[in-house]
C-alpha cells in the first residue's frame, strides 16, 4: 500500500494534517487527502474495513491499520 501511495504520488497525505497546512493550499491539501483516502479504502478487504471504518482522516486510517497489523507478532503472520 506504501508503494502504491508513492506511485500515485499521495505520500504527502500520511503526514499530520498542520504540516500540510504550511505546505499546501486548502483546495490541493483536500483533494490529496481523498484521494489517498479513498485509495487505501478501495484496498481493503471487507473484514478489515469493519476494522477501520471509525477513522475519517487519511492519517488516522494509516494509524489504525499500522497498529493492526504492522506488528511483529504470530498472530499477525497468520492473518
Amino acid at each position: 500500500m506504501h508503494a502504491f501511495l508513492i506511485q500515485q504520488g499521495l505520500l504527502e497525505a500520511l503526514e499530520e494534517e498542520s504540516k500540510l497546512h504550511r505546505t499546501m493550499a486548502e483546495k490541493d491539501r483536500t483533494a490529496l487527502l481523498e484521494k489517498a483516502h479513498s485509495a487505501i479504502v478501495f484496498s481493503l478487504d471487507d473484514k478489515v474495513l469493519r476494522q477501520v471504518s471509525k477513522e475519517k482522516t487519511t492519517a488516522g486510517l494509516w494509524k489504525k491499520l499500522e497498529s493492526l497489523y504492522m506488528k511483529k507478532s504470530l498472530v499477525n503472520y497468520l492473518k
